[in-house]
């Protein structure tokens, strides 16, 4: 499966990045929404997006989700927040929510939830 990984901070980008890789999946990151739709544009098709909701750049992961939410095919989308509260509730209109800081082992069943295998 073909995810996109998107967050600011390289180190958590890296290692959620490195935990999908380990389980099989074709990996793309971005620091950013704007980097994420360069890349969703410039490639084939992800199935799921995992993103932060705050970051730099022109919009939020909310943002991001609901432009991805208007392409076709639409991808899953696993919303991750160090914040709790009011980012927690937006993101239950999305495939799932995480909140940070988080285990590789609760990420990894976040994700298989949301693909359908777990």
């Amino acid at each position: 499966m073909r995810i996109l990984v998107v967050d600011d901070e390289p180190l958590v980008r890296r290692l959620i990045a490195d935990d999908l890789v380990a389980e099989g999946h074709d990996v793309l990151e971005a620091g950013d929404a704007d980097d994420a739709i360069r890349s969703v544009l410039a490639n084939e098709p992800v199935q799921l997006v995992v993103t932060d909701v705050r970051m730099p750049g022109s919009m939020d992961g909310f943002g991001l989700a609901r432009w991805l939410r208007a392409r076709q095919p639409a991808p899953k989308i696993l919303v991750i927040s160090g914040f709790a509260g009011e980012e927690a509730r937006g993101a239950r209109s999305y495939d799932a929510y995480l909140g940070k800081p988080f285990t590789g082992r609760a990420f990894m069943k976040a994700v298989d939830r949301v693909i359908g295998e777990g």
